[in-house]
């Protein structure tokens, strides 16, 4: 049976949700920097193996009220939730549940879509007492289907977690030829990684 199915990868600035989505994919597609907002547009990586098409849409990171652009990708991200099959939603392991996250999924609770919780850079934990409090206090604020600790960076656990996801989908269509990596353009892409390159040598965010 061949399953496939729609997910949007979700969560604030620089929690690795763009790493994550290069390393599943096995290639660079989205860039990544430690600048807020580096991801402006959603970016769609497309997972393929012998019996199954995943279709991961990047969101940008999302911001509570600081500018207007940030206001507008945050909206754009939470939308992406309303079309996909499953949502990941991802938070950093040595983070503690922060307002920002609470006010996220409750904005998720509406949408009746899925979610895994997926705490990232679990390679940077050393009080794992700490992680389990966080992860258990997570799961008391929302329902979620399953929460993963995952390290995007090393790869660790990444592979468990996309064999689930898989799992979550039923039987279904190649929504995308054979060997697509991406719908984007090689145009977009090459102007993504100009637009990497200045922000690895600027303290500046870059249109």
């Amino acid at each position: 049976m061949f399953r496939s199915g729609f997910v949007t990868i979700i969560g604030e600035p620089n929690v690795g949700k763009s790493t994550f989505l290069n390393t599943v994919l096995g290639r660079k597609l989205a860039i990544v920097s430690d600048k807020p907002q580096t991801t402006r547009d959603l970016i769609t990586g497309i997972f393929e193996d012998a019996d199954s098409q995943i279709v991961f849409i990047d969101t940008p990171g999302i911001h509570h009220g600081r500018t207007r652009l940030g206001e507008y990708m945050s909206e754009a991200a939470v939308n992406t939730v309303k079309s996909v099959d499953l949502v990941l939603f991802m938070v950093n392991a040595y983070d503690d549940q922060k307002y920002e996250n609470l006010e996220i999924l409750k904005r998720l609770q509406t949408a009746k879509t899925p979610v895994f919780l997926i705490i990232n850079k679990i390679d940077a934990i050393k009080d794992w007492h700490r992680l389990q409090m966080a992860i258990d206090v997570y799961k008391a604020a929302f329902p979620f289907q399953a929460a993963y600790g995952i390290s995007a960076l090393t790869g660790q656990n990444v592979d468990n977690l996309v064999a689930d996801i898989k799992a979550t989908f039923g039987e279904g269509p190649r929504f995308y030829p054979e060997g697509s990596v991406t719908d984007r353009p090689e145009s977009f892409l090459v102007g993504e990684l100009i637009r990497e390159k200045i922000l690895s040598m600027t303290s500046e965010e870059i249109p």
